[in-house]
């Protein structure tokens, strides 16, 4: 197997300044990996499905659950994953309408919320705290 050629640290921290992205650049890229994940999500929940349509009888539902209780993520985990990768997209879409309706300042900003999915957190739309300095 290949290697890739060795990173400079120079390359490195030009490779980490995202000083130079615009926000409708990274919004952008953002949404399409939450509706690629979305979409991956809903192709595995398929599988299970189908696997599941195909079993029959008692005996092949007995099966069926051991078989569950071997899976390292159960269907509910996936469904709610899908459920963050959906809103955090409907949010990072909003937000960037947000963004060009205010013309790149707003008072809004993007917090994250690990309540739903301890792995994957919610992107919620926030109004900025104000903060009083005495």
């Amino acid at each position: 197997m290949k290697n890739p050629p060795v990173l400079t640290y120079e390359q490195f921290l030009t490779s980490n300044d995202f000083g130079t992205v615009k926000s409708e650049s990274l919004l952008g890229a953002a949404l399409d990996m939450f509706n690629a994940a979305k979409d991956k999500i809903t192709f595995i929940l398929q599988m299970i499905d189908e696997e599941k349509g195909e079993q029959g009888g008692e005996e092949e539902e007995e099966e069926v659950e051991e078989e569950k209780k071997k899976l390292i993520i159960t269907k509910e985990e996936l469904t709610s994953w899908k459920k963050v990768a959906v809103t955090n997209a409907v949010n990072v879409m909003r937000f960037g309408q947000i963004l060009e309706k205010e013309g790149g300042d707003s008072d809004y900003e993007l917090i994250l919320d690990f309540d739903t999915a301890p792995i994957f957190a919610i992107i919620n739309i926030a109004k900025k705290a104000e903060v009083i300095i005495t």
